[in-house]
């Protein structure tokens, strides 16, 4: 009886929202890395001496900067301003504990695959397409708001504001890493609810 219909719930909702997640995440992010093949530079993506305890200290650290200042802008706009929550976005926060398990892998692969597909591949693309790195992060930026518009328009101008944020620290640093860090620790905290 009641403890089946919680299972059940669970099942369709792994099925249904995070399944496909999933695999478009890992599906965009291979073909951006053209799997593994000659054009893939894991020196372009993740900077030059990414390993090296004082490059990883200081990435991590503006990976927690950019993540405390992010959280703060969406509590500031949701509480502040008065701007609801979309309610595409509660789709996606864990119910159960088995949910609250998946989630975690799932929002590092959609974390970094986000931040290959814009950052790596859209924004240097359309930075040498423009000849210009600016023009380049604010159409990143644009782009990440617009794939996030099934949240709404006030999602919209707030993932490109987002996007921005990450698009000028990947290209102020010349690596993916702080971002995908910051990105993969603010998907697993609102998909958990916190």
């Amino acid at each position: 009886g009641a403890s089946v219909a919680p299972a059940a719930s669970t099942a369709s909702r792994i099925i249904v929202v995070y399944a496909p997640l999933l695999v478009t995440s890992m599906g965009s992010a291979l073909y951006v890395c053209r799997l593994g093949l000659a054009g893939w530079r894991e020196r372009e993506l993740l900077g030059k001496n990414w390993l090296a305890p004082d490059r990883a200290a200081l990435d991590v650290a503006l990976a927690t900067l950019l993540t405390v200042a992010l959280i703060a802008v969406e509590t500031a706009l949701t509480n502040l301003a008065g701007l609801a929550q979309s309610l595409a976005s509660h789709t996606l926060v864990a119910q159960t504990s088995v949910e609250r398990w998946l989630w975690l892998p799932l929002a590092a692969t959609i974390g970094v695959s986000e931040e290959l597909v814009y950052r790596g591949y859209l924004q240097r693309q359309l930075a040498a397409i423009s000849r210009s790195a600016r023009v380049g992060i604010v159409a990143q930026a644009l782009l990440f708001g617009i794939a996030h518009g099934e949240q709404g328009g006030a999602a919209v101008l707030r993932f490109a504001l987002y996007g921005a944020a990450f698009g000028w620290l990947a290209h102020s640093r010349r690596s993916l890493l702080p971002c995908m860090l910051s990105h993969v620790a603010i998907d697993s905290l609102a998909g958990l609810g916190a």
